[in-house]
């Protein structure tokens, strides 16, 4: 006889996810850490390609591919949470969503370099004030600005999100 009752939905425990994606992280920093050695102690600055796969001051190589992935995955899951907030009726279904859209960006962008793109065009614009030294330190990529300002109203957009949020899942969230 066939069950009636709906399939289990899946679960992923946020513990094996830490460990895991923590577990990669600490490789590709080791990885860097090696080619850094390797490039600075003993001028080997290629090492059959595996210095600028595994450098993280680059970009296109294996640790841009992770940040990418990582931010596509949790843009599709957020996705998923704003669907999910949607059929039940849910509270800030939209907040989800934006979430999700944010979190797509950064993929796209960590992947492409968009912000790279628009901190060529800022530093045209603003040619004058760089040659001034006015900008520098955390302002020396200019693309920063426009991502500081979208980031403080996207914060002032999401506080009662936030205070919705159930206390333990808050400071994670807050955290992560």
């Amino acid at each position: 006889m066939l069950s009636t009752e709906p399939p289990a939905a899946p679960s992923i425990s946020p513990a094996v996810v830490l460990k895991s994606l923590g577990l990669i992280i600490a490789f590709l920093v080791l990885m860097h850490g090696v080619v850094q050695v390797a490039t600075f102690r003993f001028g080997h600055d290629h090492l059959m390609g595996l210095a600028p796969m595994f450098d993280l001051n680059r970009e296109g190589n294996i640790p841009t591919w992770y940040s990418g992935a990582v931010l596509l995955i949790t843009g599709l899951v957020l996705g998923i949470v704003a669907l999910g907030a949607h059929q039940t009726r849910a509270p800030f279904v939209a907040h989800w969503a934006v979430l999700s859209a944010i979190f797509l960006y950064l993929s796209f962008d960590e992947t492409m370099r968009v912000h790279e793109f628009w901190g060529a065009r800022l530093d045209g614009w603003f040619e004058e004030w760089r040659s001034r030294d006015f900008f520098g330190g955390a302002f020396a990529h200019l693309w920063v600005l426009p991502a500081g300002l979208m980031i403080a109203v996207t914060g002032l957009g999401y506080l009662r999100f936030l205070q919705h949020l159930p206390p333990h899942t808050r400071t994670v969230f807050v955290v992560s």
